[in-house]
């Protein structure tokens, strides 16, 4: 009840802050007629209004293509990620080989492979979730090699002095003490595909959540651009919440 409380007291300091900047701004900016400014910096009750205004049916199909991408890119990349991570955690030549590579490809921005798959393979769905599954692949097998080196070197002795084979320790010793911090990275790169798929969609995907805010945003609807992106922060939040609840149910030992 603790928890629930100083959640629903978190919000509300943001609307706070939300409602006294935009009459701030308001009073400020004497350039510009109080029309303008109502719908440049608007208050939470016009986000409220918008929201009525706007057909629902739309709005939740426009949420439902943004999470289907953002389902299809995650799980791709921790399929990928994840026995590659492994390998270049416990494998020298395969890290030797291969972190170099992965290392220059996390740092290539984001923004322009959402360039290059929209020239390449258009504005439908395979572009948003190819951006998703760049965006958060190479930085998953960083974390997921990371958390697999930092196993600690007595449990795989111990395993050495029990005559575990190399694929018998990976398998009953390794994997199982690095889950919990691999699990927490995958809850982690849930927030970055939210991220990836609203920057795909805004720069030329059709439909979803970000191409809605493009759209609000070509209008000069901040209203509704408000409204959008706290759709997106909502469904990041159930996203974080489902993560966090499979985490305690799976991983009780390493709580």
């Amino acid at each position: 009840m603790k928890t629930i409380t100083f959640g629903l007291g978190g919000f509300l300091l943001v609307l706070l802050l939300w409602g006294g900047g935009a009459v701030y701004v308001r009073m400020i900016r004497t350039d510009l007629p109080p029309a303008t400014l109502e719908r440049l910096y608007p208050l939470p009750h016009q986000v409220v209004a918008a929201a009525a205004e706007l057909p629902w049916l739309e709005v939740l199909h426009q949420a439902w293509l943004s999470t289907c991408r953002v389902l299809l890119g995650f799980c791709a990349a921790a399929v990928v990620a994840l026995p590659l991570g492994c390998g270049i955690g416990r494998l020298r030549a395969v890290a030797e080989g291969l972190e170099p590579v992965n290392d220059f490809l996390r740092y290539l921005p984001v923004a322009g492979f959402s360039s290059l798959t929209i020239f390449l393979f258009g504005t439908g769905d395979i572009g948003a979730v190819l951006v998703v599954f760049l965006g958060t692949v190479f930085h998953l097998v960083v974390a997921t090699a990371d958390a697999v080196r930092r196993v600690p070197t007595a449990y795989v002795d111990l395993g050495r002095t029990m005559a575990y084979g190399a694929v018998h320790r990976l398998r009953r010793i390794i994997l199982p003490a690095a889950a919990p911090t691999v699990f927490d990275n995958l809850r982690i790169a849930v927030g970055w595909a939210w991220s990836y798929v609203t920057l795909a969609e805004i720069m030329g995907i059709q439909g979803g959540l970000g191409h809605a805010i493009e759209v609000s945003r070509r209008y000069i609807r901040t209203d509704q651009v408000l409204l959008w992106i706290t759709i997106i922060g909502l469904l990041g939040l159930l996203s974080d919440q489902v993560m966090r609840a499979l985490g305690r149910r799976w991983f009780r030992w390493a709580t």
